[in-house]
């Protein structure tokens, strides 16, 4: 059987607590699941020898992390041809759904979000 990738780009570390929590959930459902930062990718690494791809990157100022960005362009052909998956991961966006700020903090949040990133 061959593994998941779950591969992951991030700046402050949610990114790859949450790519390591997909790959645990991965597991759990007795599936193998390989985590890599794109950002120290391993000599030889090949995408090819996965049976799939989960790809996760966090987002500042509207855009994802320049590393993904990258991979994603270099693998574009690879991921393509496996099942694929895309996470994006906003704070911003936690901070425009959370309840408990004002209704005003909320607007400002969602002011910082980038138009493809506003929800409906």
């Amino acid at each position: 059987m061959r593994a998941v990738a779950v591969l992951y780009a991030t700046r402050e570390g949610q990114t790859r607590r949450i790519a390591e929590h997909v790959a645990a959930t991965l597991r759990a459902q007795g599936l193998l699941a390989e985590v890599q930062d794109v950002k120290h990718m391993p000599p030889g690494f090949a995408l090819g020898a996965h049976s799939a791809a989960i790809v996760a990157a966090s987002v500042h100022m509207g855009r994802h992390e320049r590393e993904m960005v990258a991979f994603v362009k270099e693998h574009r052909e690879e991921l393509e041809a496996l099942p694929t998956a895309f996470l994006s991961v906003s704070l911003t966006e936690a901070s425009v759904e959370d309840g408990a700020r004002s209704a005003d903090a909320r607007v400002q949040a969602s002011k910082s979000l980038s138009p493809s990133a506003k929800l409906a």
